[in-house]
């Protein structure tokens, strides 16, 4: 499992390598509705999945039916007991972005 940066600037654009393939990843952050969202793209900056609410412990790229989507998962987890979605300041903080392979979640269950 690895650990995707996040950082508190409302706008913001990052470039990582997951399995060997590039993706852009963009947040946004609404404050009228004090949420985050995440817009997945490829390296070409073609949308995989857009608007993306950055909830804890969901499955953030489970609905994508585009076959470029990553093979694992995104998870945002909490590192507090405050489980609700992150706050303007909280990315990269309170909730941190993970990346898990299929491998490592099979390897996961019981």
């Amino acid at each position: 499992m690895i650990e995707i940066p996040l950082f508190s600037d409302p706008f913001f654009t990052e470039q990582v390598e997951l399995e060997g393939v590039v993706y852009n990843l963009r947040f946004r952050y609404n404050s009228s509705m004090d949420r985050w969202y995440m817009h997945i793209s490829d390296a070409a900056d073609v949308p995989i999945l857009d608007g993306v609410k950055l909830m804890c412990n969901k499955i953030l790229n489970r609905f994508s039916v585009d076959a470029r989507n990553p093979t694992g998962v995104l998870v945002c987890q909490s590192q507090t007991s405050d489980q609700s979605p992150p706050g303007r300041n909280d990315l990269g903080t309170r909730v941190k972005l993970f990346y898990a392979t299929l491998d490592e979640l099979n390897a996961a269950e019981p």
